[in-house]
């Protein structure tokens, strides 16, 4: 064999560690091309200033080559003999993608085999290692988990590939996720479940009666936390009833035991410290910290990239995983990039607010038909949401299949004769819709979560800068699905009165980046023109087909636009100082330290405006306070439900505040429209409100809707027993001296009569009312699918029904009232009682839509 190094005069070559040309000497494949401007900026940056960061947050647009940009740094990293160095992906279809693409580069990379053992080369840091967050973090993990006597691998760098998805996935991995069924198809009840319910029934109950007997149906989409004193006082029961189970997967290989074994390691130390979270289907455990450090190959690795995109909000890393403070306000980022690929944002109903959801799904499906050779793609919170789509053909592919079905439609894009829509449910990262397989993506109503602790999140905290934050990122996270660089391009269609409410309001879509926000203002501005030559849905076809068509005009227009972003400051240092306090508020308490930790989250509170996070901090105190000193504890509890009723009610002490002498309907309604910027955002809110009182609904939500339904009528409205723990489930006040008192009965099963029980219930209700309106006239008022009662039923007072038909009756004049309304200019009171009159909702006229109710024959 021919020595060459003698030849070119050197015994030894040393590896090369400066990035730029690591990559130019790569043994790459042929179609490769040279580094792109953003990618070669980074490198040459990394090198020059971020080289001593330990965390560094690589932040660009998707589709500039975070992947290329990470296997170079760690393979300079390699060659400078810094130690192993470890690729993290979410997922392992982009493991694949990722040794696909390290292979075109000529970079060396392994993977770990069917022995789930740590390769030798990547031990030898002679390749990087390729694996997903998941096979790195869980409770037997290969990498060592402290405490746990395994080998503790030590790492010199990981890059974390999409990082808030990887994020995710590390807070699932620290989760217990308890099943109700072991096997649903014979019902067979899942001990741990079971156990866990009948730990905590009677404190759910007490609660709530009626999102308990929701949970107890199996409802999917009904959940309650259990209140943290509950769960402190039986935490012993709690980590006895795991504990026992913690090795039941490994003894008898049921799936439904299969995550306690792999999570019990990482949080058995700190169940105490975990939100506890039960929904009819299933149960979830997760800890308010990550315990991070129980994977010390991932804490204490000597170099941690973080890959980003523009849209995210870093700060979140900074809480969950201890990262520096100052890799999310000093970014590795090229600062001359402001926005990535051409999205043409449609709203088809403020264009016309007439345009309902399901015109709009057979529009769409009917121009998918006809062409073919595009992709289009929904993205749908639920399966309910899908099967309006699948009525027009649409196909849907859940999580197991979405990679195989995406193939199957880009295929189908190449022969033209993808005719159909491909519906995604939930799935709002993770996938590539790039170039033709997606032309045309619909967004369908507002994102829902599947981990229960962030659907909780999400109830309790819902006007919060931090929830409505998640939430736009999970919005823009979509949309970024079709974009996948720069040359890149697609249509986003929005549909659903509750999105297109979020795109609507200026105080929400703050929250969504700037290439985003300068994306809704053209199409703003293409609403005006549309607008002016009609407002059909043959003119919104329009514009439709010359984006697909490739107008030139229209593609200057887009480029003009978007060279006008405003870049704004940056809102990080918030989110950040408030991350910050609020990790070290709970690490202070996990150290003992319970007087810092109450001063730090009482200081959070008192620096809030917003009354959900004000609650939020107050439950905190409640928490770090309740094993030293209960009493303090109960009065944070109570202040905090005071600020917030979604919050925990305490045992005992809240009282009931009685609706003020109120305001005429009128003006109440003029103040209502003076809370919207144009009269579609007032319509679209109002169809948004409307949409929450199906009978389809959980029962939380519908009493919800109903009280904001007394809101669009001009009422006072209370939810009593929410806010009380007493009392009916809505109360209005129609005037001074008049009172409807609702008992919602949405969720019947299809039965036929009112029961003995829900007759019972309304009589409790009404004694509370005479007790608290002493001397006021009252109607009680069932809403309830059956007009009948029992034979046997004793009716103490004189009781109604609103049926299901009359709810729809009743909103559909509330819809016709408000889309009467010429504008949003100051109207007199008469104009606004003479249009209530016309629209059948005047005091007098609410009578038609209830019926005595009578005993069945």
């Amino acid at each position: 064999m021919v020595d060459f190094r003698k030849l070119l005069g050197k015994e030894v070559i040393a590896p090369e560690t400066e990035p730029i040309k690591i990559f130019e000497k790569l043994d790459k494949a042929s179609t490769v091309d040279g580094l792109r401007p953003a990618q070669q900026q980074i490198l040459e940056e990394w090198v020059s200033k971020y080289q001593d960061k330990r965390d560094i947050i690589v932040k660009l647009p998707t589709g500039y080559g975070k992947t290329l940009i990470g296997l170079i740094i760690l393979q300079s990293l390699l060659n400078q003999k810094k130690g192993p160095a470890v690729y993290l992906c979410p997922t392992t279809y982009l493991v694949d993608q990722t040794l696909a693409q390290a292979e075109t580069f000529g970079i060396k990379t392994t993977e770990i085999g069917a022995d789930n053992r740590l390769p030798i080369d990547f031990k030898n840091s002679e390749a990087i290692l390729v694996t997903t967050c998941s096979k790195m973090i869980n409770g037997k993990t290969i990498f060592g988990v402290s405490g746990s006597g395994r080998e503790e691998i030590e790492i010199g760098a990981i890059v974390i590939d999409d990082a808030h998805k990887c994020l995710e996935m590390i807070r699932q991995s620290y989760t217990i996720h308890i099943k109700k069924y072991n096997n649903p198809e014979i019902n067979r009840i899942n001990k741990v479940y079971s156990g866990l319910m009948g730990l905590f029934e009677s404190a759910l109950f007490t609660q709530s009666p009626g999102k308990y007997a929701d949970i107890k149906k199996g409802k999917t989409d009904s959940f309650m936390a259990v209140p943290h004193w509950i769960w402190s006082d039986n935490i012993k029961s709690v980590v006895e009833l795991l504990s026992t189970y913690k090795d039941a997967y490994k003894d008898d290989g049921n799936e439904e035991h299969k995550n306690l074994f792999f999570t019990w390691d990482l949080i058995k130390d700190c169940i105490r410290d975990c939100t506890c979270v039960i929904s009819g289907n299933d149960i979830e455990i997760s800890p308010r910290l990550i315990p991070i450090a129980k994977i010390p190959a991932f804490k204490n690795a000597n170099k941690r990239f973080f890959m980003s995109a523009t849209l995210t909000e870093d700060a979140f890393l900074v809480k969950d995983l201890g990262i520096d403070p100052d890799s999310v306000k000093n970014p590795l980022t090229d600062n001359k990039l402001t926005y990535s690929g051409e999205r043409l944002v449609l709203l088809p109903t403020r264009i016309n607010a007439d345009l309902d959801k399901e015109t709009l799904i057979r529009w769409v499906s009917n121009l998918t038909r006809a062409n073919g050779h595009f992709g289009t793609v929904a993205i749908v919170p639920s399966g309910i949401k899908a099967m309006k789509w699948e009525e027009k053909g649409a196909k849907t592919t859940i999580a197991k299949y979405l990679t195989s079905n995406v193939n199957i439609l880009n295929e189908d894009v190449k022969k033209k004769v993808a005719k159909y829509v491909l519906v995604l449910l939930n799935a709002y990262d993770g996938i590539d819709l790039a170039d033709s397989k997606c032309r045309v993506l619909v967004l369908d109503s507002l994102p829902s979560y599947d981990a229960l602790i962030d659907r909780y999140t999400q109830y309790i905290r819902p006007k919060s800068k931090f929830t409505k934050r998640l939430l736009a990122q999970r919005i823009e996270q979509g949309m970024g699905r079709a974009i996948r660089g720069p040359n890149d391009w697609c249509i986003l269609i929005v549909i659903g009165n509750d999105i297109t409410e979020f795109f609507s309001e200026k105080n929400k879509i703050k929250y969504l980046s700037n290439e985003a926000q300068k994306q809704i203002e053209i199409g703003e501005q293409l609403i005006s023109i549309i607008k002016a030559e009609g407002g059909t849905l043959l003119k919104i076809q329009e514009i439709v087909l010359q984006s697909l068509n490739r107008d030139p005009s229209l593609k200057e227009y887009y480029k003009q636009q978007m060279s006008q972003i405003n870049i704004k400051e940056s809102e990080s240092n918030e989110y950040l100082n408030n991350a910050l306090s609020e990790r070290d508020a709970e690490l202070h308490y996990l150290n003992g330290k319970i007087r810092i930790a109450v001063d730090i989250v009482q200081n959070l509170h008192d620096n809030s405006d917003n009354y959900d996070d004000k609650g939020w901090y107050l439950q905190l105190k409640s928490i770090y306070l309740y094993e030293s000193d209960k009493t303090r504890a109960m009065d944070a509890q109570l202040r905090a439900f005071e600020k917030n009723n979604n919050l925990f009610r305490p045992p005992s002490g809240v009282k009931y505040s009685k609706i003020s002498k109120g305001r005429p309907r009128a003006v109440n309604i003029k103040e209502f429209i003076k809370e919207h910027d144009t009269i579609i955002s007032l319509i679209i809110n109002v169809g948004n409100i409307l949409d929450q009182v199906s009978f389809s609904n959980n029962s939380d939500n519908f009493e919800e809707g109903i009280k904001q339904v007394g809101r669009l009528l001009g009422f006072e409205s209370q939810r009593p027993d929410k806010e009380s723990g007493c009392g009916p489930d809505n109360l209005w006040q129609l005037d001074l001296n008049h009172y409807w008192v609702i008992e919602c009965k949405n969720e019947v099963d299809g039965r036929d009569f009112v029961s003995k029980n829900e007759v019972g219930q309304m009589h409790n209700s009404i004694s509370w009312f005479k007790v608290n309106y002493e001397g006021s006239n009252f109607i009680p008022l069932f809403i309830h699918p059956a007009t009948f009662i029992d034979k046997n039923t004793e009716l103490l007072d004189p009781i109604y029904v609103i049926d299901e038909s009359s709810i729809e009756s009743l909103k559909r004049n509330i819809s016709g009232f408000y889309k009467s309304l010429p504008s949003l200019e100051d109207k007199s009171e008469k104009f606004i009682l003479e249009r209530l009159v016309e629209y059948n909702l005047d005091n007098n006229s609410l009578n038609k839509y209830f019926t005595r109710l009578k005993h069945k024959k």
